[in-house]
This record gives structure tokens, sequence and C-alpha cells, in this order.
């Protein structure tokens, strides 16, 4: 099953084209590494992908009920903030629990399953701030 499509797509910023004429077929259980020079248009793609910069030219397809999880390169949380491990990945629910609204017991266990998913369901209470350069990481892709 394709899960992502992208036919003749073109990205760029205002009118350049960084990406020209890019197919890419993304299916069911494909493992996807974007690997060039500074300036060859990795980030540029996955803006694409993240739907937060239009093709210039062509079509991206996202099957329905595909979610994307992006961590960037450079840390996007104050560490001096006093947040747990399992407030961050409380966060990434905010979305579906609501304006003002507080986690219910079932947020609590789909942000300790996603935790266990990438091996730290151990830290889910210990402060990001002590947490390792690799451990954050993996808090923020929960």
């Amino acid at each position: 099953m394709n899960l992502v499509t992208l036919r003749g797509v073109s990205l760029g910023y205002g009118a350049r084209a960084v990406l020209q004429s890019v197919d890419l077929s993304i299916v069911t259980g494909d493992f996807l590494g974007l690997v060039g020079p500074n300036g060859s248009g990795k980030t540029t793609l996955l803006r694409g992908l993240l739907a937060t910069l239009s093709p210039l030219a062509g079509s991206i397809t996202i099957a329905p009920g595909v979610r994307f999880g992006y961590v960037p390169q450079r840390e996007q949380i104050d560490a001096r903030y006093p947040l747990r491990v399992l407030d961050v990945v409380l966060m990434g629910r905010y979305s579906r629990i609501g304006v003002l609204r507080r986690p219910s017991a079932a947020d609590r266990a789909a942000a300790v399953e996603a935790l266990a998913h990438v091996g730290i369901a151990d830290l889910a209470e210990k402060q990001l701030a002590d947490l390792s350069g690799g451990q954050k990481q993996r808090t923020l892709i929960a």
C-alpha cells in the first residue's frame, strides 16, 4: 500500500525551486533515509511531506490515517523548564485532548505506550533536563 506518493513534485521557496520533478513512493514497511550535503533539499522535501511547504508543481498524496512525527536537529524545548518526560509526550496529544482540557487516563496510557515503543518507558518521571541527547530525541519521537 502506498502511504505517500510524490509525482512530478517541485518544491522551493518563492519562485525558486530547490527540488524539481521528484517522483517517490513510500509503501508500508519502507524505511526512508535522506542523505546529502547542506543545501541539497533534504529539509525542503521533509517540509513538503509535512505539508508545511506547498509544491510549486506536481502532487503529494498521503494515504488517509497516515501521521508524521518530526524531530528537528536542534532542540526546541528549553531544558531548564521543569518538564517530565511524560509531560513532553503528552504535549503530542493536545490536538486530540482539546483546548483547556486535562489529559485523561487513556491519554496517559497512550503516552506511556509511546515511551515503551521507543524503549524509554522507565524514564517517564525523569526531568527532561536530566536526559542524554539521545534520550531527549527518543522523548520527542514518542
